[in-house]
């Protein structure tokens, strides 16, 4: 075969990939939209406009280096945007202006393993305790990744960390260990939030001097939306309740798509960096090195949209629209319910056949569904209504919602209790 021929064959083979390729692109558009019809089971925004971003796509962004950190020769960043970023975030969780700094992740687990390294580079030796409703990645992290002891406290029905067992079980550390406690803000389940003021009365009842803790507010899902309610309305949760480090979710609440995190810490809470200039004449205080552009200025963007007031707004809508949900669905008979600022309305398992038209998050006989902006009430009623449609509301009736009033017990010490396993010291 000819020189000509051969390559003649070749683009021939070159142009079949290229159209293969494209009806498959289209097949993955018509299974997201499809997705995306029925996604009332999962935290993710859909509201924010990104449309403006699409020519930043095919630039290469590379964040090498520390937000606010100058950087000399390598340009191809968006650190500026990913510091204004670390800074709003940070106005909204009311950290101390002159005591603060952080970073834009890949997600919420990368934040947390942040957040734990520099208690543990901090401290030395630690125990990190979470509630058995925290999010799984808290004791892979903890456990896994970075080799530090975890001991999971029991949760109430609904969620929320029991503190009395959370003062009991810190009282059972060693001497010279220092507690660091993660405190979810928004259960993956029901949307339960440990309240941070409550975790630090329990440190207290556990002996443990305010010099010698962390706590850290995993605050994925609903950190931003509860920044909006004033202080005496919510739960505990940030930094002017006495949280140390906060991370959020970037593709949660602010919709971003692609899956991003930001931690929030105290400057105070850090281990003294290794501030080397790297090759880029950044200096890279972070895990990761090399870490997506795209993802802080689809952060930023997003921010320069949602101003305090709308982030509050839209919060309001959602909640609005999971109260109505809870009503519809009782109405029918359906023991549904929901905390009582959570997008996140609990109803008991469908049958797996609704599943496949609807997918849940479930968990043994419960599942839910959570109000996201961007997803509208049709959405929700049109939900409703195919649910009730295979439910027997009449066997479902007795069956009590796993959220309980909210109560908050002070904490006592446990003195006598046998102690722990040597922590790992670092």
């Amino acid at each position: 075969m000819s020189t000509r021929s051969a390559s003649t064959v070749a683009d021939a083979g070159g142009a079949r990939d290229v159209v293969a390729a494209q009806r498959r692109l289209r097949a993955i558009r018509r299974r997201l939209d499809d997705a995306v019809r029925n996604d009332l089971g999962y935290p993710n925004a859909t509201d924010v406009d990104l449309k403006r971003l699409a020519e930043f796509v095919q630039r290469p962004m590379n964040n090498v280096g520390w937000p606010g950190r100058a950087s000399r020769g390598f340009r191809s960043h968006t650190l500026e945007e990913e510091f204004e970023v670390v800074q709003r975030v940070a106005d909204l969780l009311r950290a101390p202006a002159d005591d603060r700094t952080g970073l834009v992740t890949t997600g919420s687990t990368a934040a947390i393993r942040h957040a734990l390294l520099h208690a543990r580079d901090r401290y030395r030796k630690v125990v990190v305790f979470a509630s058995t409703a925290a999010h799984t990645c808290v004791r892979k992290v903890a456990r896994h990744q970075l080799r530090m002891p975890f001991v999971a406290v029991p949760a109430s029905p609904g969620g929320e960390i029991d503190y009395t067992e959370l003062a009991a079980a810190v009282g059972r550390r060693r001497p010279g260990v220092v507690p660091v406690v993660v405190a979810t803000i928004g259960t993956t389940m029901f949307e339960a939030v440990d309240d941070v003021r409550q975790v630090h009365l329990a440190l207290d009842a556990a002996g443990v001097s305010r010099e010698a803790r962390h706590v850290h507010a995993d605050a994925a899902l609903a950190g931003l939306a509860l920044a909006g309610l004033p202080p005496v309305a919510r739960p505990g949760f940030d930094f002017g309740d006495g949280a140390d480090s906060v991370n959020i979710s970037g593709h949660k609440f602010l919709g971003v798509p692609e899956p991003c995190g930001i931690l929030v810490i105290r400057r105070s809470a850090c281990a003294d960096a290794d501030e080397t200039v790297t090759y880029t004449g950044a200096v890279d205080l972070t895990m990761d090195g090399s870490r997506s552009g795209h993802t802080p200025l689809m952060l930023w963007w997003a921010l320069q949209q949602f101003s305090p007031d709308v982030l509050h707004r839209r919060a309001e809508v959602s909640r609005a629209n999971a109260r109505t949900a809870v009503d519809w669905l009782t109405a029918a008979g359906i023991p549904a319910g929901r905390h009582e600022h959570a997008f996140t309305v609990v109803l008991p398992r469908p049958p797996e056949p609704f599943l496949d038209t609807w997918p849940l998050a479930v968990d043994g006989d419960w599942a839910h569904i959570i109000c996201m902006p961007g997803k509208s009430l049709d959405d929700v009623h049109r939900f409703v209504g195919d649910y009730v449609a295979v439910m027997r509301p009449p066997q479902l009736a007795a069956r009590p919602v796993p959220i309980p009033p909210t109560r908050h017990p002070t904490p006592k010490p446990s003195p006598d209790l046998a102690e722990l396993k040597d922590p790992i010291a670092c």
